[in-house]
């Protein structure tokens, strides 16, 4: 293994991530090291679970079994290397979401379709009988969609041959209780399946083993409306084939009808409901906005249009939702909406179970439980998670809501603001459909065109603002009014215990920034968020003893549209230790309350001395101690963009350029450079990471800053922004016009990238390989078509990363 490591450290890492992202994989791996190997082995990874090979490799483990025993432990065996294998595939970003289900279901398939022929053996060898199998199993659900999460129970029916006679109808009824427990029940692997049967026919008050002419029967009479909708996801998954076909035409028949009742509509709209009622906004499976709302306004058109639209009656949910839309069922638009939002929510589904293999999906709700949950969905910032879940719930809700809820009596307005919006109709009567009283806001843009103008410039460039704006009515209002194009100087008046008033308030100022920014872009956004963040930081402190230092983004001015505040604590005076840390905790402490009350604001003090190791509030002497003992050549660079109301301290300026940039420093800081694109990014990334990857922003700012750090003090020291900095090098002679331009044009492509991805809901680090996401980037952008979205940024990571290189050459020298 240590050779692997050596050889693929990027596997390496994959191997630390999969520890990290799962408890359950984890006891696996150290329970049975050997499998490390499918992570480390770049072969082995990239294989498929395709159901021959699976079949080949099950046989071949049970071929050298000694007991019954034994082989269902070799089942759970194959199900851990596999899950192993599969979920790093995941987490790696190798397989899509669709493949992952798919790998998950063929497992499944596999095991226990295999667990029913080593059962009914036992069966039979206790009895002293003999004879082939006559129960086939039906996987429902997620399973027979070929959907499965990681922990899935398996929805399962056991159907036995007509032909049976009564003492095999006896025996495959012990059969079935042997098959769950041999499924179920925990093992030194753990179990393989957690069973349930409920979906049977009359549940859980029906036979076990029912015979298929029963089953048919019970469809045909008295299945009930959400009995239909299940049946939709179901399949043979063992047995024979004259089964597979039997079940077929049930599913046929009962689901594709060619008329239904309105009354069978609304009896599963208002299940829907009931499911909802029950559980809280936190359950992404069943709350509003959850996965049951694509899935139920999925399958009921499969119900109602399947009869005329053979295309219809597929399994897959995602399938059918692309030929809804193909076939004009679903209005234009909505599937891509629907599908990404599927797509989302079970991928941070599956985070959340893989973390304890439970079957849960509910969101957590502390600031931390989210934080990681994030960072395994490949988001760096939880604002930047929530805002993407939140607009994929509300497109799941609102389009839930579109088609199956309709209002029998539509206001003329609406529809008068629907034929006008176009191709963005959905995303503005969904904006306004979820304000109250919304009939006098549709009336409003219809007298007012520009209002509907601005509405739409946002639903087009920033969809993933609009479930904010949708609760925070004040900065709709402003869009409407034109208002929100007004600059406003930001003063946040604090009220001692109103967290809940000061949250709403730098809320509705973030919002208004980012909007204004949105229509006009006749300003700097990072400049802007930077002054608010000034303001909202000012009233937080409000009283503190200390000041803040920005660092990083938030100290140049460069912000992001979800960027954290980079900050140390700065005692200008004596230094009073007990009263200072106790001060600085609770703006801390602050800061947690206003974001749990909505406020888009987080404090990172990691760059501290001694990070988090370290106290909260320094002075100028503890700083110059730490500088003098301690201080690495990250830190040095990390300090070279601070800024500070009342000027930077000596002891700041002196960390950063007092020391010389020689070439030892320089080398400890190109080692750094290196791991950080080898170990916080993953390998399917490096090329298309526009923060972290070759060629992208840190690249442009390790330049800058290591030129900076070699010219100081020949250079300004007031200046902080990147562009201002290649400017000044410029006039030194430390760079050329050519080169400046290259690295301008490169720094502000990879910004307005960032805010663009992260406006449109999108991981805003990562550059999209979708296609479809690349078109709609390229459009908000004004860059073009996808292709030049990708050749324009392939351009720029070349130039820079050959600039990067040629620097660090020249440094040497």
């Amino acid at each position: 293994m240590a050779d692997s490591l050596t050889a693929t450290p990027e596997l390496g890492r994959l191997l630390i991530t999969l520890f990290g992202a799962s408890h359950q994989l984890a006891d696996v791996l150290v329970q049975n090291p050997e499998l490390a190997h499918v992570v480390l082995d770049p072969s082995v990874l990239g294989e498929r679970p395709e159901p021959q090979s699976l079949k080949e490799q099950i046989s071949g483990l049970l071929s050298a079994s000694t007991s019954f025993s034994h082989s269902l432990d070799r089942l759970r065996f194959v199900k851990q290397g596999w899950h192993v294998r599969i979920a790093a595939a995941d987490l790696a970003g190798i397989w899509q979401e669709e493949e992952v289900w798919r790998g998950l279901s063929n497992v499944a398939d596999a095991l226990v379709s295999t667990a029913r022929d080593v059962v009914w053996q036992d069966v039979c060898r206790q009895r002293g009988q003999e004879g082939e199998c006559p129960v086939s199993i039906i996987g429902i659900g997620k399973l027979g969609g070929q959907e499965l999460n990681f922990s899935s129970d398996v929805d399962l029916i056991y159907v036995l041959d007509d032909d049976a006679g009564t003492d095999v109808e006896k025996l495959a009824s012990r059969f079935g209780e042997a098959l769950n427990r041999a499924l179920a029940d925990r093992m030194g692997r753990g179990s393989l399946y957690r069973v349930d049967l409920r979906l049977r026919p009359y549940g859980s008050r029906g036979s076990l083993v029912p015979r298929m002419k029963s089953v048919e029967g019970y469809y045909e009479r008295y299945a009930e409306a959400w009995e239909h909708l299940a049946l939709i996801r179901s399949r043979v998954i063992a047995g024979d084939d004259d089964t597979a076909r039997r079940w077929n035409d049930v599913r046929e028949k009962t689901c594709f009808q060619p008329q239904r009742g309105e009354w069978f509509v609304q009896e599963l709209l208002q299940m829907r409901t009931r499911i909802e009622e029950g559980h809280d906004q936190n359950d992404l499976k069943r709350g509003v906005g959850g996965i049951r709302d694509i899935e139920f306004l999925t399958q009921i058109l499969q119900l109602l249009y399947g009869h005329k639209l053979p295309e219809l009656k597929t399994l897959s949910t995602l399938t059918a939702l692309r030929m809804l839309a193909q076939f004009g069922v679903l209005p234009g638009g909505s599937a891509d909406e629907l599908v990404s939002a599927y797509t989302f929510l079970r991928q941070v589904e599956h985070r959340i179970q893989l973390l304890g293999d439970q079957q849960s999906h509910s969101v957590p709700t502390d600031i931390e439980g989210r934080s990681e949950l994030a960072r395994r969905t490949a988001f760096t910032t939880l604002d930047g998670f929530d805002a993407a879940l939140a607009m994929h719930r509300a497109h799941a809700r609102d389009w839930y809501r579109t088609v199956l809820l309709q209002s029998e009596e539509p206001h003329a307005a609406r529809e008068e603001v629907q034929n006008r919006s176009g191709r963005h109709a959905a995303i503005v009567t969904q904006w306004i459909d979820g304000i109250p009283e919304p009939t006098a806001f549709y009336d409003s843009l219809i007298e007012n065109e520009s209002s509907l103008e601005r509405m739409l410039r946002i639903a087009e460039k920033a969809p993933a603002l609009v479930p904010q704006l949708r609760h925070f009515v004040a900065v709709t209002e402003q869009v409407m009014s034109g208002e929100v194009l007004e600059p406003v100087e930001t003063v946040f008046a604090t009220k001692t215990g109103d967290v809940t008033g000061l949250a709403g308030a730098m809320k509705r100022a973030w919002l208004r920034t980012v909007c204004r920014w949105v229509l006009t872009e006749d300003f700097d956004l990072g400049t802007a968020l930077a002054d608010h963040y000034d303001s909202a930081l000012e009233a937080v402190m409000d009283g503190a003893p200390f000041r803040a230092i920005a660092l990083g983004s938030f100290g140049a001015r460069e912000m992001s549209l979800y960027s954290d505040l980079d900050v140390v604590f700065w005692q200008d005076g004596t230094l009073e230790h007990e009263r200072d840390e106790k001060a600085a905790q609770a703006v801390l402490t602050q800061v947690q309350a206003l974001r749990r009350a909505g406020a888009q604001i987080e404090l990172d003090m990691r760059l501290r001395p001694e990070g988090k190791k370290g106290r909260l509030v320094h002075t100028e002497e503890s700083f110059r101690r730490y500088e003098e003992a301690s201080m690495e050549p990250w830190e040095r660079l990390a300090l070279g963009r601070a800024r500070a109301t009342g000027g930077l301290p000596n002891a700041i300026t002196q960390a950063a350029f007092g020391s010389p940039l020689d070439n030892e420093n320089l080398e400890r800081l190109t080692r750094i450079k290196g791991r950080v694109e080898t170990e916080r990014v993953p390998v399917q990334f490096r090329r298309r990471h526009i923060k972290l990857g070759v060629g992208g922003q840190d690249d442009v700012l390790w330049l800058v800053q290591l030129l900076w750090w070699r010219h100081y003090p020949q250079v300004d020291g007031a200046i902080v922004s990147v562009v201002d900095r290649l400017r000044e090098l410029l006039k030194i002679g430390a760079i050329n016009a050519l080169e400046r331009d290259q690295v301008e044009q490169a720094w502000r492509f990879y910004r307005s990238v960032r805010i663009y991805l992260a406006l449109q809901g999108f991981n805003d680090e990562v550059l999209p390989e979708n296609p479809d996401k690349l078109a709609r980037l390229g459009a908000v952008s004004g860059v073009g078509k996808e292709n030049e979205v990708l050749a324009q940024f392939e351009r720029h990571a070349r130039v820079v990363r050959d600039l990067y290189e040629a620097t660090i050459e020249r440094l040497q020298d």
